[in-house]
């Protein structure tokens, strides 16, 4: 190649690498939306730059600097995906969560989510196998080379990875969020979207490499603890409910609501005697609060995006092993179609796992969906419940034996579809226009009545035919309803990590003095079950500051390890 060629395309490099810093700039400046609607490309951004210059001189070596046009919108795009995901869900994403697209879609999506996913996938591998436009394919094989380069896990890190986190180690900015007083995690709105994607993703990565050493005999430790609460635990029935977004529909203060009825469910028990929980989430990512509710840590994300996708069946000490290896039946019912979790309620310890008969076939359960209705789009809470304690009386109350029976209710997912025939509108929001409501937030309003009504139904019936029993019902997270901002606009003022826990024992409401970390949730149980004897005996965390989660790192990398990897 002649010295005038480089020249040329020295000048075409530079020119489109402007180019496309010019895109984003321009985009930044206009869309404020999702966790970096605060970043820009001309203030505190040397490692966005960095990442993007990375990429960019993959793609124009691949491309040998051809149809270079394509790849200011390709930036583009990858910044519009980025700030849509994180509007939704009020978090920032790294390429973790690409391995949980399918569930993504699932969860956006609903039924239709595997369609949609096969839809983008394998027209993607055909294209790239059958299209034979050179510069298509280079494009392909460039996306290819980024993948294998940052983000493949591997037992030792990539030479690129490596030097990107040595890199990124001067430029990243650091943010305390309420869970991090000592700085540990990244300001992703300062650092940038591409710089936060990559970074954390490597992050994770070598994490993953780390865990190794915390795989221990879990059925030894196991046996000590039963050993010495095999004396001190009451045998009676524990009910968890998990609420799919649940919220009282009062939390929206500035909505102007007329009841269409005479029940405003604001005098029910489980209304007035609702406390306050803290989650890591909000808006999306149910089976991260599931994980803290099951195994007592906080879900740090340390590891992946999801910390129950990563588990492999593999036993881990977590609240439904330890009731088990007490004489209680771990069991465990879910609403809808089997999640990523499905595997990782086996890790966790329950002994039966049931879903609809419907979606799990050649499987044995006691759930149908048979009166799901027509656009809904899961069994709704009564029906749910009253199939759920039929089976719990004729298997365990008439037969005097103890069950931990977790039930986890979909039926709040968004977007909050429900039948008007057999559920019409209960209120109406008079000025849902004025403040921009969509129908969205209009039947997540409505769906709360219904659900307020349903969980007051089952909670008095379990008050009257099994009074002993422990009963806690919570929500997994607040709902998205038009997004983050919007909570605000319509008159709530607390954060979004709090949201609703209601706790019957022994049939009286136990009102909370202050919110719970709902990592605490299995202490919060064994010390009931065990008249406070856990707590003062035991490391509770029912009383710790959020803030302070960083310390129980140990503990959560203890219950990934071995729900990964296990010694057995």
């Amino acid at each position: 190649m002649k010295f005038n060629q480089y020249i040329y395309l020295f000048r075409r490099y530079i020119l489109y690498y402007i180019l496309t810093l010019l895109f984003l700039y321009l985009y930044s400046i206009n869309i404020k939306i999702g966790v970096f609607n605060n970043f820009s490309l001309l203030q505190n951004a040397p490692l966005e730059y960095i990442t993007i210059l990375i990429l960019y001189t993959i793609f124009f070596i691949t491309l040998k600097g051809k149809k270079l046009i394509f790849i200011p919108f390709l930036f583009l795009f990858s910044y519009v995906f980025i700030d849509y995901i994180s509007e939704i869900y009020n978090r920032y994403i790294d390429y973790s969560d690409i391995l949980n697209i399918p569930m993504l879609f699932r969860a956006i999506l609903h039924s239709k989510g595997e369609i949609v996913y096969l839809l983008f996938l394998i027209p993607t591998i055909l294209l790239y196998f059958l299209i034979k436009n050179r510069t298509i394919r280079l494009y392909f094989t460039s996306i290819l080379i980024i993948m294998l380069l940052f983000t493949i896990p591997l037992p030792k890190r990539p030479l690129l990875s490596k030097i990107y986190l040595n890199i990124a180690k001067k430029y990243i900015y650091k943010q305390s969020y309420f869970w991090t007083p000592n700085l540990v995690d990244i300001n992703y709105a300062k650092t940038g979207r591409l710089s936060s994607f990559f970074y954390e993703g490597m992050i994770k990565n070598l994490n993953l490499t780390k865990i190794y050493k915390y795989i221990y005999d879990v059925d030894k430790e196991l046996y000590i603890k039963s050993s010495h609460l095999k004396d001190k635990i009451e045998h009676r029935n524990v009910y968890l409910i998990g609420l799919e977004s649940f919220f009282l529909p009062q939390d929206l203060k500035k909505l102007k609501m007329k009841y269409l009825n005479n029940d405003k469910n604001r005098s029910y028990d489980i209304v007035k005697y609702s406390s306050l929980k803290i989650t890591s989430i909000y808006g999306g990512g149910t089976i991260q609060s599931e994980f803290e509710a099951l195994c007592g840590v906080p879900a740090m994300q340390k590891i992946s995006a999801f910390e129950f996708t990563e588990f492999t069946g593999k036993p881990t000490n977590c609240l439904p092993r330890i009731l088990s290896s007490l004489d209680f039946t771990s069991i465990v019912t879910n609403s809808y179609k089997p999640q990523p979790s499905f595997i990782a309620l086996k890790s966790v310890g329950f002994q039966e796992i049931n879903f609809p008969k419907e979606y799990f076939p050649n499987k044995r359960s006691y759930l149908n969906n048979k009166n799901k209705l027509e656009g809904e789009y899961a069994i709704f809470d009564t029906d749910l419940f009253e199939q759920n304690y039929a089976y719990i009386k004729n298997k365990f109350i008439d037969k005097n034996k103890t069950v931990f029976n977790y039930i986890f209710s979909v039926w709040g997912h968004a977007f909050h579809e429900m039948n008007p025939k057999i559920r019409p509108m209960a209120i109406k929001i008079l000025n849902a226009k004025e403040l921009g409501a969509s129908m969205d937030t209009i039947r997540a309003v409505n769906q709360s009545y219904y659900r307020i009504k349903a969980l007051q139904k089952y909670f008095d019936k379990l008050k009257k035919n099994d009074p002993n029993a422990l009963v806690i019902a919570f929500s997994d997270h607040r709902a998205v309803l038009d997004g983050a901002n919007s909570w605000k606009k319509y008159g709530y003022d607390k954060s979004l990590f709090l949201n609703y826990i209601i706790i019957m024992d022994k049939s009286k409401y136990i009102k909370l003095k202050k919110p719970l970390p709902l990592y605490a949730l299995p202490d919060l149980i064994l010390d009931l079950l065990t008249n406070h004897y856990y707590c003062k005996h035991y490391g509770c965390k029912i009383y710790s500051n959020p803030k302070e989660r960083q310390k129980y790192i140990e503990e959560y990398y203890k219950i990934m390890a071995n729900g990964m990897f296990n010694y057995k």
